[in-house]
């Protein structure tokens, strides 16, 4: 049996985006290729390279197109091979019939995108995804055979798949603490192996795009080496909890699910967070990113994505734009509000076709929690940087949301009073 291992060296290891432009390749060509084998350690991303192209793609579970099968979780062969029916023929004669020549046949397998005479031309050419995971995890000769079957002829059985398949595969490496298999060298022999490593680059556009958390995002800014697992788990008994882009994606969700606050001087609060993000990615990395959040909490001002996304929704970012010290000046100094604005601005400019209600609420409540001479700067940027209908527009819109009334009259009221104090200054 060869060993996965082996290959694996770093001149031939590619990052996520690589790993999707050849996706996005084989995609376009469609068609029986070569079948495509992603290789990482767990938690890299492997599984999302593949689900993002096929959206582009118009690949989807709901669509019948999206094949995904877990060789660790077939059971049997028969799963994949169909099982055996056994049919005959009929000899009509005398006004009486009989059967003979009985014939075992295979089922047709529901998992596989079969090749079967009632499609549309239509049907038969729409492309279809095959996706084996994990697939070094089954043991069972026979569920390897029918694999083989399907990645080296594009049949299973006697059923031939349609003519528009992709087929690709993902494991994880042969390592100490994994449950995994030696493959067969006459399957890797027909395959080709991508080996996907870890980008920071790569991930931090994925994260913002996704909008997690920008304190995680900071944390493995400054600590790259914690983004991904060196892939070794260890099998003396210490901490097997381990961080990954997966793992820290959960750890945005455990943040979101909980609320943490690592503001709060609350001795329970904190350790309770603490605990929970340990769950998932183990006690050491857990002390590093929540002493981190806690020192940078009120330090880094938030980005343009934070507010345009969420401000309204969150009690918290609100707290801290409007929180103000024992003399009255705004902790959420001058200098921190306009690097947020820079942001939202940036967002404004770009996506000024695409904002929703929504989002142009969220700019609208900042807008009215933050000193009014930035707010007004903000006001007369759409103007200069944009034009006046964008404008015209922007506040038109804000202004007939009847659910914005009470901010939308804020926003007016202290222009107003700002613009009557400047007057009066000036006199």
């Amino acid at each position: 049996m060869a060993n996965i291992k082996s290959f694996n060296q770093g001149a031939n290891e590619l990052t996520p985006s690589q790993i999707t432009m050849l996706l996005r390749k084989v995609f376009a060509k469609g068609g029986h290729q070569m079948p495509i084998c992603l290789c990482g350690k767990p938690g890299i991303g492997k599984s999302q390279c593949i689900q993002q192209v096929c959206r582009e793609f118009g690949v989807s579970y709901e669509g019948g197109n999206y094949h995904e099968i877990r060789a660790s979780m077939v059971v049997d062969s028969s799963d994949l091979t169909g099982l055996p029916v056994v049919t005959k023929k009929m000899r009509v004669g005398n006004g009486s019939s009989e059967e003979y020549e009985p014939t075992t046949m295979y089922s047709r397998p529901d998992q596989l995108p079969i090749d079967t005479p009632s499609l549309s031309d239509e049907e038969r050419n729409k492309l279809h995804v095959i996706f084996f995971d994990e697939i070094n995890r089954s043991s069972d000769p026979s569920i390897m055979n029918a694999i083989f079957q399907v990645t080296t002829e594009f049949k299973i059985g006697p059923h031939k798949l349609l003519p528009n398949v992709v087929i690709l595969l993902a494991l994880n490496p042969e390592a100490e603490g994994y449950l995994v298999n030696s493959m067969d060298p006459a399957l890797i022999n027909r395959l080709c192996f991508l080996f996907m490593n870890a980008s920071f680059a790569d991930w931090k556009e994925y994260a913002t795009k996704k909008g997690i958390n920008q304190g995680i995002i900071d944390f493995l800014e400054a600590h790259r080496d914690l983004l991904s697992h060196d892939g070794i788990i260890k099998t003396d008994g210490a901490d097997k909890r381990f961080p990954t882009p997966r793992a820290w994606e959960n750890v945005n969700r455990q943040i979101d699910l909980f609320g943490f606050d690592f503001e709060s001087d609350k001795k329970e609060e904190q350790d309770v967070a603490y605990k929970v993000i340990a769950g998932v990615i183990g006690e050491q990395t857990a002390i590093d990113f929540v002493t981190f959040m806690r020192t940078n909490a009120n330090a880094r001002p938030f980005t343009g994505a934070e507010i345009v996304d969420g401000y309204l929704g969150n009690e918290r970012i609100q707290r801290i734009i409007k929180a103000t010290d024992s003399k009255g000046l705004r902790k959420y100094d001058t200098t921190k509000v306009q690097q947020t604005l820079a942001g939202v601005q940036d967002i404004v400019k770009k996506e000024k076709d695409k904002l929703s209600v929504k989002q142009l609420a969220n700019i609208l409540g900042f807008l009215v929690d933050i000193p009014i001479e930035q707010s007004m700067g903000f006001q007369n940027m759409l103007t200069v940087d944009i034009s006046s209908d964008f404008t015209n527009w922007f506040f038109t819109t804000l202004g007939g949301n009847k659910s914005l009334g009470s901010l939308w009259k804020c926003l007016q009221d202290n222009t107003k009073k700002y613009a009557s104090n400047r007057k009066a200054s000036t006199i």
